[in-house]
């Protein structure tokens, strides 16, 4: 009996991992390419601000969603 209860928890530990994983899925599109538009007619130093205001923003989203895990 001991074996078939440390088989079944092994396999909900399994599973519960899993699914976590999958639950966190990768982001569908990519920023580099917004922020490669938004430069276009702009001088190098104004598209240096913006990326960098790009980054600082989606650092601060992903702090706060892992907070929220």
């Amino acid at each position: 009996m001991a074996r078939v209860t440390r088989a079944l928890f092994f396999i909900a530990l399994l599973l519960c991992s899993t699914l976590a994983s999958a639950a966190r899925p990768e982001p569908a599109f990519s920023a580099q390419a917004d922020i490669e538009q938004s430069c276009e007619g702009v001088g190098e130093e104004e598209c240096l601000m913006r990326r960098v205001k790009q980054i600082v923003k989606e650092l601060s989203l992903n702090a706060s969603q892992e907070e929220g895990l």
